[in-house]
């Protein structure tokens, strides 16, 4: 983002980790770049034929039954548990300095709290829990072709990234978060949600519900708007929301494919955690 983590007003602007960094090569790293992008060839091959293909074949799945208003119900929510998150743990009004781990705490709770509320709600209104697309008839096989992805999609998104940070600075709280608390709890809580909350969360609502209600009323057109209000729900984190929207579509491909959230969620996860370990590999030795 944009702003300093100290300036920001809501549980929101630190709910998500997504991280795409770069910095200057040397010999290493670049050897390092190429057997990743040799990698992600192969990946993306396989995804095309043999047993990747296999992996990503359509599984006989129907569309949610979201309507419109369940879409504007659950933003709602979102933005509801957002303020009640903030009033919890950030004071008002905010001071300038104001830790930043309170601001990630404020959104990873916000982003529990919503997960929380609207699954219920929409269980009720699906009758079913298959309409949720959190469960999975073959959860190995929907993990191994997140993983796939991730391999073929992570180096050159990573490498466009590197590319937009020359022309705009990517800048996100978390990595002040981390340039200051590097102890356990700060790691701990970075961990928790870049990995897990963020993924769950953002896949359910960008994926689960946005592109599973556009499934139902513009087919075409599905992946990439949801993926496109994926990146730029990211706006503020300088261009890093241009490569966003490239892994929106693969994660809404994923979760087209297979029926299912699980892999998505997969590629999701992984995705942060490079991201995350290479914020970290970019940081100073001591805070």
């Amino acid at each position: 983002m944009m702003q300093q983590a100290g300036e920001q007003t809501d549980a929101s602007v630190v709910s998500d980790a997504d991280l795409p960094a770069t910095t200057s090569l040397g010999p290493i790293e670049g050897v390092v770049v190429i057997a990743a992008l040799l990698a992600s060839g192969l990946a993306t091959l396989s995804l095309g034929r043999g047993a990747g293909r296999r992996l990503l074949q359509t599984q006989p799945s129907s569309p949610p039954p979201w309507l419109p208003s369940d879409v504007v119900t659950i933003i709602l929510v979102h933005l509801a548990c957002q303020v009640v998150a903030a009033s919890l743990l950030l004071p008002k009004p905010l001071p300038e300095g104001t830790v930043v781990w309170q601001q990630l705490a404020a959104g990873t709770l916000a982003s529990l709290m919503s997960l929380a509320v609207a699954i219920p709600l929409l269980r009720i209104r699906s009758g079913s829990w298959s309409a949720l697309q959190l469960t999975s008839r073959r959860v190995g096989g929907d993990i191994a072709v997140g993983l796939l992805m991730l391999l073929a999609i992570t180096p050159p998104l990573l490498m466009l990234a590197g590319i937009l940070n020359q022309i705009v600075p990517y800048h996100h709280p978390i990595l002040d978060f981390l340039a200051n608390e590097r102890g356990p709890t700060g790691l701990l809580l970075t961990a928790v949600s870049a990995v897990v909350v963020a993924p769950v969360a953002e896949e359910f609502f960008f994926r689960g519900v946005l592109q599973g209600w556009l499934t139902r009323v513009a087919p075409a057109a599905a992946i990439p708007i949801s993926a496109a209000a994926f990146g730029l729900a990211h706006l503020d984190h300088g261009l890093g929301w241009i490569p966003l929207v490239g892994f929106g579509i693969a994660a809404g491909v994923l979760a087209r494919q297979t029926g299912s959230l699980v892999a998505s969620i997969a590629l999701h996860a992984g995705f942060n955690a490079i991201g995350l370990a290479a914020a970290l590999a970019q940081l100073p030795a001591s805070p």
